[in-house]
Formats: structure tokens, C-alpha cells, sequence
């Protein structure tokens, strides 16, 4: 068994290091945060030098590497700041579903702008029991009826990926923001500012039959494989927003001082560092194996869910240890690690976390 990353991926997270270092600006992020702007510079720069959509193939404008690769950087972008790297993070959003099911002409039309930073992209997968999504044939069309919550980029990506309900099975169709019928409802959120979310709904938006993407017979590991790797996504943020709030609890410890004494000096306070440091340790562990097994054409559905879980309950506890070193200063706005506890609770609660363990549970039970 071998743990290590190859040269090429260990190249791949320190460039995404520096260039997080370079680029993510504290006051520039409390700006846009407080404006709930997108930090678009910092992304079409980010997309020059090849960080979004890595994964997609060089024909379509990527870099060709995996999705391990992905999840290092969005690891290191979400560790410097959970604001930017967040919105970076989910720039190419649903761009996985493409590259596997896409046609060549969708691929070609689709995925180019998102390397470029010409569009975001995003999926819209969650929608109320009582309003499901739905499809009804209208010519060499499909007129899409419903509504989906929880959009992330609603309202700033280029296009959607859509599930909805036609002739008793699930479809998956890609819509253009800009096609009549469409209204976004922005909704603000506690954390992750930066990206955009809502509500989207859809009367009777005429869409043509050639936006439908991969076989219907494929429709079940279509939304599988998705569901995985956005498990992934979501773990790497939350990896990433720990290790940053570690690195900064751990630097405080360094420097402040109660009794005369430094408070990393405290054996308290050194038994919760180790503690926290164990768990990152952990579920990088986890995270980074599930990954791999994509790359290498295992996916594991089971695995994925438990990194995700696990990222989830890791990164809120190990944010509100970060923030009791710090005190009641962690509490101000002014500090890095306030906004990290915010931002910290999308990734456990989004996509329902009873639902993610009842799905554990399923695989587990047999």
C-alpha cells in the first residue's frame, strides 16, 4: 500500500497553496462577503492557470488530471480562506456529470467556457416533496415544470443541470439560465456568501430534447456518481476549513499569553490540538482514498458518504475548539476565525446529514 502522493500532485497542492497565499485577500473577502459578491478576478485568474475544472479533459480546455487533483486544491483554497475557496470550489459545479455522460457537443459547448472563466456552472437537485420536478414531451422539446431549493451558484452559472420526473423515471437535462420561464430567488445565508443560493423556478421552460444528458439506462449511476463526488467536494472543504481553523488556533496558542504564561504552555490546550490534529489526519485519510478510488475507476458510493459524514462532523468541532483558544476575540467579526465558524456549517448540514447516514446505514446493514 503506498500513502504517498505522486510528484505531480504534491506539485499540484503547493501551486494551489501559493496561489491562495497570493491572491486571497482578507479585506477584499470581508468586502465582497459583506456585498455577497463572487470574487470574479481571483476565479478568472485561478481559471488561467488551470485550477478550475482539472479534471476535464485537455480536448475541452482542462488539464486532464484526476479528481483527486481537485480535491487537493479546493483542500488548500478553502484552508487559506472558507470564503473564496468555497466559491472557487464550487465554480465548476456538475462539470463531473459532463465530462462522464456529456455528448460531444455538449462537452465542447459546455465545459470550455467553465475552464475559461467565461461561465459557472451548477446542478439543481434538491426541490420540495410536494413540487417535484417535471417533463412533459411538447414537440422536438420537453417543457420543464417545478422547483429546485437550494441552488448553489443560482442565478450567476452560465447553465443548470436538471433532474426531473417523464414517463415515471428520472432524466437529467441541461437549461440555460437565460431560457424564458426561469425565475432565481436569491436567499441569504449564514455563511459562504460568496455563492450564491436560492430558490429556482421553472414554468414551463421549453428546453430541446438533445439538452438530456447520457442514456436513460443510465440515469440511476448518472445521479450516483454525481451524489459521490459532490460527497467529495463537500469533504475536501470541510478538510480544508479545518485545517485552516487548526492552523490558526495553533498560531494564537503561539502568541497569547494568560498567567505569564503562553497558552499553548496549558496542557488543555495542548491535548485539544492534538486531538484536532488527529481527526484532520483521519478524514484526509479517507477523503483522499475515496478520491483515488475514482480516478481509478473504483468508485465507492459507501466510502464517498462516509468521507463526507465524517468531514462534516470534523470540521464544526474542530472550528469551535479553534474559536474557544481564541476566546471571546474569536467572537469579533475582525478575526479569520469567525467567519470559518460560519462557513463551516454548510458543509455538515447541506444535502441533509440524517439522510447521508441513513444512506450509511443501507450499505453497512446490507
Amino acid at each position: 500500500m503506498d500513502f504517498e502522493l505522486s510528484e505531480e500532485q504534491k506539485d499540484v497542492k503547493k501551486a494551489a497553496r501559493e496561489f491562495a497565499r497570493g491572491e486571497f485577500d482578507n479585506d477584499r473577502a470581508s468586502e465582497l462577503e459583506l456585498q455577497l459578491g463572487f470574487p470574479t478576478e481571483i476565479w478568472k485568474k485561478a481559471c488561467r492557470l488551470g485550477f478550475i475544472g482539472i479534471y476535464i479533459p485537455e480536448e475541452y480546455g482542462g488539464q486532464g488530471l484526476g479528481f483527486l487533483e481537485n480535491i487537493l486544491v479546493i483542500e488548500e483554497f478553502c484552508r487559506k480562506d472558507s470564503r473564496i475557496g468555497s466559491a472557487l470550489g464550487f465554480a465548476d459545479l456538475g462539470t463531473e456529470i459532463l465530462c462522464a455522460y456529456g455528448s460531444e457537443e455538449q462537452k465542447k459547448f459546455y465545459l470550455v467556457p467553465v475552464v475559461r472563466g467565461e461561465s459557472l456552472s451548477t446542478v439543481a437537485f434538491d426541490e420540495p416533496e410536494t413540487l417535484p420536478t417535471e417533463g412533459i414531451k411538447h414537440g422536438e422539446n420537453i417543457l420543464i415544470c417545478g422547483v429546485k431549493r437550494f441552488v448553489l451558484n443560482g442565478g450567476n452559472a452560465g447553465y443548470y443541470l436538471v433532474p426531473f420526473q417523464m414517463d415515471g423515471r428520472v432524466s437529467i437535462i441541461l437549461i440555460e439560465k437565460d431560457r424564458q420561464g426561469i425565475e432565481f430567488i436569491p436567499q441569504e445565508k449564514m455563511g459562504m456568501k460568496m455563492v450564491s443560493t436560492g430558490e429556482l423556478q421553472f414554468k414551463n421552460v421549453s428546453v430541446p430534447m438533445d439538452h438530456l444528458i447520457g442514456e436513460e439506462e443510465k440515469d440511476f449511476y448518472i445521479l450516483e456518481n454525481f451524489i459521490s463526488q459532490t460527497h467529495l467536494r463537500l469533504g475536501a472543504q470541510g478538510l480544508g476549513i479545518a485545517q485552516g481553523a487548526f492552523d490558526r488556533g495553533l498560531d494564537y496558542g503561539k502568541q497569547r499569553e494568560q498567567f505569564s504564561r503562553k497558552l499553548i504552555q496549558f496542557q488543555i490546550i495542548r491535548h485539544r490540538l492534538a486531538e484536532m490534529a488527529t481527526r484532520i489526519e483521519m478524514v484526509r485519510l479517507l477523503v483522499y482514498k475515496a478520491a483515488w478510488l475514482i480516478d481509478i475507476g473504483r468508485m465507492d458510493p459507501k466510502l464517498c458518504a462516509m468521507a463526507r459524514a465524517s468531514s462534516g462532523d470534523l470540521v464544526v468541532d474542530v472550528v469551535d475548539e479553534a474559536l474557544q483558544i481564541f476566546g471571546g476575540y474569536g467572537y469579533m467579526r475582525e478575526t479569520e476565525i469567525e467567519h470559518f465558524y460560519r462557513d463551516a456549517w454548510l458543509v455538515d448540514i447541506f444535502g441533509g446529514k440524517s439522510n447521508l447516514r441513513d444512506s450509511i446505514a443501507k450499505w453497512v446493514t446490507g
